[in-house]
């Protein structure tokens, strides 16, 4: 729950949030970040103009780093602007944890295609009713931490939405404080 109480206490930010990570967990971002098959390779690209300033290097110099040295220097060197945070965070979950984005939404009763709600679908905020007994689906099936990363991603990067995820992490982090 530290992530919740950092969220609760004096707020988390995207970068706040990155630095907060472990390093093997910032490694697997990265990582997913170079796998996932992007439309078009903005993102990439931005990854590589982040390390290129980290390093002070020009950016066909990073193009021509192998990519598993990139992968490295993005999780370990560089720090992140929000929009690529927001990038590494999502395939993060599109590359190895689709299952359990999958079986929130599907508990929920959200249509999605592997974990990903289309964006067409008007998404109304699910009810405190709906968002409790999916959240409790998730920390008996998944690893805690990987489910506190997960609500808080999408929390972040949708607080209407998202809301009601807030509030029911808010009582679960009272209560674990409160024992």
């Amino acid at each position: 729950m530290e992530l919740w109480s950092a969220i609760f206490g004096k707020g988390l930010t995207p970068i706040r949030l990155w630095l907060k990570l472990d390093p093997e967990t910032r490694m697997e971002a990265a990582t997913a970040l170079y796998r996932h098959d992007w439309e078009d390779d903005p993102v990439k690209l931005e990854a590589d103009l982040a390390i290129a300033a980290a390093l002070r290097f020009r950016p066909v110099a990073v193009k021509k780093m192998p990519e598993a040295e990139r992968i490295k220097t993005l999780a370990r060197v560089v720090r992140p602007e929000q929009s690529l945070i927001s990038s590494l965070l999502l395939a993060l979950h599109l590359e190895g944890r689709t299952d359990m984005m999958a079986t929130f939404l599907d508990s929920l009763e959200i249509p999605h295609e592997g974990g990903l709600i289309d964006a067409e679908f008007e998404c109304e905020p699910p009810s405190d009713e709906k968002i409790k007994p999916a959240i409790e689906a998730l920390f008996a099936k998944y690893p805690g931490p990987q489910v506190e990363l997960y609500l808080v991603t999408i929390y972040m990067m949708d607080q209407q939405t998202w809301q009601n995820v807030g509030t029911v992490m808010k009582e679960r982090v009272e209560a674990s404080t409160a024992s």
